[in-house]
C-alpha cells in the first residue's frame, strides 16, 4: 500500500476540516459523485482523478517532503479545493470497500494531462512559430496531434465531423469563403453576421446552460480578408456589425460572453483602420464616435489604438474641430437629476479634453476644463492637469473650491480633493498639515485604518503622543479636541487648521463611546486589559446583543484575548455556537462545529477538556431532534475518512 493510501486510512474528517476549512469540506461532500469512477495512483505516489465541475478538472492529492497533505487542481481555486476534498472522500470509500486503485500508465490519456514537460516541438510552437498562444488544454491537444500523420489527422477530423455536424459546417464554410472572390466573401459574411445578431443571447451558470452566439468564424474570416489587403471591406463589415449587433449585446442576459464575442470581431476592424482609405483624422473619429455610443465595453481595447504614434497633433486638431462643434450642440441638461444626459455629455467633454491634449493644446484644454468643471465636477482631472504643468497654486485653489462645491452631493469627489491637498502638503514637507488632514479624515469616519494613517503622519510630525491621547479621549466622549470649547479661550490642539474642513455636524448619528474602534485600536496595540474592559462595557451598553457570527468585534475580541483571558473567549464562542445552532441550517451547523473545534483546542491547552466534553454532551441532549447537527458533531470525535 502506498504512503498516501496509508495516510488516508489515518485521516479523520476533523483533520479534513482543519486542512481545507468547513465551507470547502461541506462543498466537497456534495461533489463526491462528480469524481470519476477511475481513481489512479501515479508512480510519484499521487492520487489522481477527473472531477466534473463547471468543466472537467484534473485533481491530485499527495504528500510533500514533510509528510503534509497537499492538493493540486486545474480549477481556478487550485489547491485545497472542494474537488480535492471530494477526491479524498471518494478514495476513502474505495479503501473502505477494498477497491483497488490502479497505477496510472502511459496508455491512459490522464497520464499526459499531468505531464508538465512540453516537448521541443510544442515549445517552439509556443515561442512564436504560430501566432496563437496556446492554453494548457490546447497544448495537450497539440502534443497529441503533432505526432499524427496527415492521413491520421484526416481520419480523425472526418470522425469528429461525423459526431459534431457543426464542426463539419465550419470547415466547409471556411473552405468556401477562402475560395470565393471578395464580393462573395463580404456577402457571405454579412449574411452570417445577420444570422448571429438575431440569436437571443443568454446564459445560466447555475444550470451550466447557455445560448451564446459564436462569432469566432466571423473573426476568422475578417482576419482572412484583412490579410488579403481588403481593409475597406473589413471596415464596412465592422460598421455592419455595429449596426446589427450592438442592440443584441446590450440586451444579452449573460455574464458578458456576447460582448466578448462581438468585441473580438471589432478588434480586427480596428486593425483594418490604418489599412483603409480613410484619412488619419477620419480613422480617429470612426473609433471615437463609436466609443461615445459604447456603454457596454464592445470597444474595450480601443484606447490602445488611439494612442498609436502614427496619429500626429495635426490629425488630432481636425478631431478637435469636429468634436467641439458637437459639444457646443450638446448643452448641459437643466436638471441635475437627468443622469443619462449628464453622463453622455460628460463623456463627450472628456473625449474633447483628451483630443486637445493629444493635439498639443494644453492651454485650451485647461481653459475648457475650468469653464466646464462646475457642471462636470471633473475637479480631480483638472487639478492633476494643473499639477502636471506646475500650476500648483491654481491646483490648490481648485481643490479647495471643488471640495466645498461637491461636499454635499458628491462626497467621494470631495474626499479625493482633500487627499490631493494632503499630497501637496507632503510634497512641500508640511508634515504637521499632512497630520491635520489625516486627523480630519479620522474625525469624519473613525476606524482602525484611519487611526494607523494618523499615527504614521503624527509620528513623522513629532506629535503622536499628544494627539493619540486626545484621539482616544474623543472616541470615549465624542468631544472634538480640534474645536475650541465654549469655556476655553485657546485651541488646545497641536495640529494646524487644514485648508478644507468637514462639517462638525454629520448627517448620521454617532454613538459615543465608540467601542468598536476603541476595541480595534486596543487589539492592535495589544492592550488586552483595555480590550476586555471596553468589550464588557460595550456588552452592557448593547444589553448583551453581541453574540453572533455576524458581529466581527466580538469575534476579534475572542481571538485577541484567548491567551490572556481565555474565559472571555470561551464565553463568546459558546454564545456564537448557540446562535448558529438556533438558525437551524446545515451550513450554520458546520460553522458551529468549527467554533467547537477551536474551543476544544483552548480547553485542551487549559487542561480543562472535561468541560468541553460536558458542553458537547449538553448540545447533543438539548438538540437531539436536529439529526444533521448530530451528524456534524460526529466529526469532532475522530470519524475516519475511510470509515
Amino acid at each position: 500500500m502506498s504512503d498516501i493510501q496509508k495516510y488516508l486510512r489515518k485521516l479523520t474528517i476533523d483533520d479534513l476540516y482543519e486542512w481545507a476549512g468547513s465551507t470547502i469540506v461541506s462543498r466537497g461532500k456534495g461533489y463526491i459523485n462528480y469524481v470519476s469512477d477511475d481513481i489512479f495512483i501515479t508512480e510519484h505516489d499521487e492520487l489522481v482523478a477527473e472531477v466534473e465541475g463547471s468543466e472537467l478538472y484534473i485533481t491530485r492529492v499527495f504528500l510533500d517532503d514533510e509528510n503534509e497533505l497537499v492538493a493540486g487542481c486545474s480549477c481556478p481555486y487550485y489547491d485545497n479545493c472542494k474537488h480535492a476534498v471530494a477526491l479524498i472522500l471518494k478514495a476513502g470509500q474505495y479503501l473502505k470497500q477494498h477497491k483497488k486503485i490502479l497505477l496510472l500508465t502511459e496508455d491512459n490519456d490522464l497520464y499526459y494531462e499531468l505531464d508538465d514537460e512540453i516537448e521541443e516541438d510544442a515549445e517552439l510552437y509556443l515561442e512564436g512559430e504560430c501566432e496563437k498562444t496556446l492554453t494548457g488544454h490546447e497544448v495537450q491537444v497539440y502534443r497529441v496531434l503533432v505526432k499524427k500523420t496527415h492521413a491520421d489527422l484526416c481520419d480523425l477530423l472526418i470522425d469528429i465531423t461525423n459526431k459534431h455536424p457543426q464542426i463539419r459546417q465550419l470547415i466547409l464554410e471556411n473552405h468556401r469563403f477562402s475560395n470565393s472572390d471578395v464580393s462573395q466573401q463580404v456577402k457571405r459574411l454579412r449574411k452570417k453576421i445577420k444570422e448571429l445578431s438575431r440569436i437571443d443571447a443568454w446564459s445560466n451558470h447555475w444550470d451550466n446552460e447557455s445560448n451564446i452566439p459564436d462569432y469566432s468564424p466571423v473573426k476568422t474570416q475578417l482576419t482572412s480578408l484583412l490579410k488579403q489587403g481588403h481593409g475597406d471591406d473589413v471596415l464596412q463589415l465592422g460598421e455592419y456589425i455595429w449596426e446589427q449587433c450592438h442592440q443584441q449585446a446590450e440586451q444579452a442576459n449573460d455574464e458578458g460572453e456576447t460582448v466578448f464575442e462581438i468585441g473580438q470581431c471589432l478588434e480586427v476592424v480596428l486593425q483594418s483602420l490604418p489599412e483603409s482609405s480613410l484619412s488619419h483624422s477620419e480613422q480617429l473619429l470612426w473609433v471615437i464616435e463609436r466609443q461615445l455610443e459604447d456603454d457596454i465595453g464592445l470597444l474595450e481595447n480601443a484606447n490602445g489604438f488611439l494612442e498609436s504614434p502614427i496619429y500626429t497633433p495635426a490629425d488630432w486638431q481636425q478631431v478637435v474641430d469636429s468634436l467641439m462643434k458637437r459639444l457646443k450642440a450638446t448643452p448641459m441638461p437643466p436638471s441635475i437629476h437627468d443622469f443619462t444626459k449628464k453622463y453622455h455629455r460628460k463623456k463627450l467633454l472628456r473625449t474633447v479634453t483628451h483630443s486637445l491634449k493629444a493635439s498639443g493644446q494644453h492651454e485650451k484644454m485647461i481653459a475648457l476644463m475650468e469653464a466646464e468643471v462646475e457642471s462636470s465636477q471633473d475637479y480631480q482631472d483638472l487639478v492633476n492637469e494643473l499639477l502636471a504643468i506646475g500650476e500648483i497654486k491654481k491646483a490648490r485653489q481648485w481643490c479647495i473650491d471643488g471640495f466645498y462645491k461637491t461636499l454635499d452631493d458628491a462626497p467621494g469627489i470631495a474626499s479625493k480633493l482633500q487627499s490631493l491637498l494632503r499630497e501637496m502638503a507632503a510634497q512641500n514637507s508640511q508634515d504637521d498639515l499632512v497630520a491635520a488632514y489625516r486627523a480630519q479624515s479620522f474625525f469624519d469616519r473613525p476606524s482602525l485604518e484611519a487611526y494607523e494613517e494618523l499615527q504614521a503622519a503624527c509620528t513623522k510630525a513629532g506629535c503622536w503622543t499628544e494627539v493619540r491621547n486626545k484621539i482616544l479621549g474623543y472616541l470615549e466622549t465624542g468631544q472634538r479636541p480640534d474645536v475650541i470649547a465654549k469655556n476655553n479661550l485657546k485651541r488646545n490642539w497641536p495640529l494646524p487648521k487644514p485648508e478644507v474642513l468637514y462639517p462638525l455636524v454629520k448627517k448620521y448619528k454617532e454613538n459615543f463611546p465608540n467601542y468598536d474602534v476603541l476595541i480595534s485600536i486596543a487589539i492592535k496595540e495589544q492592550r488586552n486589559e483595555d480590550v476586555v474592559n471596553f468589550y464588557l462595557k460595550s456588552k452592557k451598553a448593547n444589553k448583551g446583543r453581541l453574540y453572533s457570527r455576524y458581529n466581527h468585534t466580538s469575534q476579534n475580541v475572542a481571538e485577541a484575548v484567548k491567551d490572556t483571558h481565555p474565559d472571555i473567549t470561551i464565553t463568546i464562542w459558546d454564545n456564537i455556537v448557540e446562535s448558529l445552532i438556533a438558525e437551524v441550517k446545515a451550513n450554520s451547523y458546520i460553522s458551529a462545529v468549527g467554533y467547537l473545534r477551536k474551543m476544544r483546542k483552548l480547553y485542551t491547552k487549559l487542561n480543562r477538556l472535561n468541560e468541553w466534553q460536558k458542553l458537547i454532551e449538553r448540545i447533543r441532549v438539548e438538540h437531539k431532534p436536529k439529526r444533521r447537527l448530530q451528524e456534524e458533531l460526529k466529526v469532532l470525535f475522530g470519524e475516519k475518512v475511510v470509515g
